[in-house]
């Protein structure tokens, strides 16, 4: 299976503090052959995710 990455932001929104799991601005679902190499892929698509501010 492909990593799954929702993003729930989208230009213009305002992103606050991180203090419940659905203040997050996404989620990356990924699976593999084991933990490990689920978590070193859900890391690369989570750094090739950027949000811009100003």
């Amino acid at each position: 299976m492909s990593p799954v990455l929702e993003l729930r932001v989208k230009p213009g929104d305002r992103i606050g503090p991180v203090d419940s799991h659905p203040a997050r601005a996404g989620v990356v679902i990924t699976t593999e052959e084991t933990r490990e190499a689920a978590m070193a892929l859900a890391a690369g698509v989570v750094e090739s995710v950027v949000i811009s501010t100003r």
